[in-house]
């Protein structure tokens, strides 16, 4: 329950792993085309403390024009938000501050005279003996955490905790709609279901809870006289030696699980049970919830099960996946050490390996990245592109006209959009398209100096840092933003916004 921390000049500080950016005095000079600089806006985000280090960088994702950070000065550690530095404390906890999804609210946790306590909006929440896994609702409005009172457990919503437990088993969630929250919980060795303020059971034992996906029905598996069965707002259903991977269709009409009888797994589909093998992967809905599939093994060997049809026998599946319309479906078949991609009765050529499979937009083309000879390269619908020291997932236009992907070659990277490679930098971030797919921009390396590259065009605003977290954020097809750290002379967190 307690957070990771360690000593550091007799204060306590949280060790923060997201990320870790050093600000020296060195300058560099701002270099931007005069017609450029017309059409770009800054906003400042705020200047960070000279020669600080800055924790657990975060922003609202997906919008991406706000940012949160945690430095050390002194000492003491403070959040930063939006150039804004809070209150200096001893610790602030790992994988915090972080944004609500919407509403742009910041949440952290800290520790304080050997207790912790949440500060949300700038307020402070009650002391505890412990605090951590601290999530906003998906709307934004709600927030939730589980605290540590001595040796038991309770779980606080919006500043009101509670009922106290032996033990909160599981970090507590909303549903989608943001209406309910849920958790386990135990007391006395008996196990409970908590939606909301509503206390359910005793069980033997509970996991595997989860909403489906319109918030309206919430499930988990429960252990009652040394047998599994499925609950669903207050049903059960029979009885079985164990039962995981619950999972919901896209359209919420169907339930499917693994459940085990006889040491042997079988797929539960709402209520139907399938044919029972030695061991079955996680079920798989189409987009469309009209099929089902999963991995099954036979014997030895492996096999994908498609509606209770199994296809060619492996001896291993790897990546599989629909496309959206739900017309085609695709996995990877490993037979002897060489792979393939199977759709339908058809077999690729054999690979050393093969990466992600990815369907266009449209579904009509199907692209992944493999290895041959020792070299890799993509696949697309079929052909092999050049190959390279590495290449990476591809990202298809919203039109599926257009396909890029990251390569390198000669230890540089680059894009190859449409199998033409693009200029080679240092160090290249993901891609994006604009939403009418005219435009492809990204983030690149070039020296000590992060560009921009909109449509193979290089653009320097003095950008030094950049953050995995913050990409380019397209807000129209002829606007995009980006987040940078530039020093003019001392460095300075930057919203850059391009007019195309």
């Amino acid at each position: 329950m307690m957070m990771d921390l360690i000593k550091k000049n007799g204060w306590l500080v949280c060790i923060v792993l997201i990320g870790l950016y050093f600000f020296g005095s060195v300058g560099s000079a701002l270099s931007e085309n005069t017609k450029t600089t017309d059409r770009v806006k800054k906003i400042s985000l705020g200047k960070p403390p000279k020669d600080s280090k800055i924790f657990g960088p975060t922003t609202n994702f997906p919008q991406c024009d706000r940012l949160a950070y945690v430095t050390i000065v002194k000492g003491k550690m403070a959040v930063t938000v939006d150039g804004k530095r809070g209150e200096d404390f001893e610790g602030i906890a790992q994988g915090t501050p972080l944004f609500s999804p919407a509403k742009n609210r910041v949440g952290y946790i800290v520790v304080q005279n050997k207790k912790q306590f949440v500060v949300v909006d700038g307020n402070k929440g009650a002391e505890y003996d412990g605090v951590s896994d601290l999530m906003f609702s998906p709307d934004g409005s709600h927030y939730i955490y589980k605290v540590q009172i001595g040796k038991e457990q309770a779980v606080v919503v919006d500043k009101k905790i509670g009922e106290i437990f032996g033990q909160v088993m599981t970090v507590p969630f909303f549903s989608l709609d943001s209406k309910h929250f849920v958790y386990i919980a135990v007391v006395d060795k008996q196990w409970y279901i908590v939606k909301d303020t509503k206390k359910i059971g005793p069980f033997d034992g509970v996991k595997e809870l989860s909403f489906s996906h319109d918030s309206k029905n919430l499930v988990c598996a429960v252990l009652k006289e040394g047998a599994w069965q499925l609950w669903k707002e207050g049903l059960t259903g029979k009885s079985y030696e164990n039962i995981s991977s619950i999972t919901f269709s896209p359209d919420n009409k169907r339930l499917a699980f693994v459940a085990q009888r006889n040491k042997h797994l079988l797929m539960v589909d709402n209520d139907t049970e399938h044919e029972a093998y030695p061991t079955i992967s996680v079920p798989v809905f189409s987009p469309d919830s009209a099929h089902l599939v999963y991995p099954a093994m036979k014997g030895k060997k492996w096999a994908m099960v498609m509606d209770k049809k199994e296809g060619a026998v492996f001896d291993y599946i790897g990546d599989h996946c629909f496309s959206p319309d739900s017309r085609r479906f695709v996995y990877v078949g490993i037979k002897k050490k060489q792979y393939y991609v199977i759709e339908g009765s058809k077999a690729s050529e054999s690979y050393e390996a093969i990466g992600t499979l990815i369907f266009s937009p449209d579904s009509k083309h199907l692209a992944f990245p493999v290895k041959q000879g020792g070299k890799n390269t993509m696949v697309v619908d079929g052909k092999k592109g050049n190959f390279y020291e590495m290449v990476y997932d591809p990202f298809y236009s919203s039109d599926s006209s257009q396909i890029v992907y990251k390569a390198i070659k000669n230890k540089k990277s680059f894009m190859v959009k449409n199998d033409v490679e693009g200029k080679s930098y240092d160090t290249i971030l993901s891609p994006l398209f604009s939403q009418d797919s005219k435009t492809l921009a990204y983030l690149a390396l070039k020296g000590k100096s992060w560009l921009w590259i909109v449509n193979d065009r290089e653009m320097d605003f003095g950008i030094v840092r950049v953050f995995d977290i913050a990409p380019l954020i397209f807000d129209s097809p002829s606007k995009l933003h980006g987040i940078g750290i530039i020093e003019n002379p001392d460095p300075e967190c930057v919203c850059f916004e391009l007019n195309l």
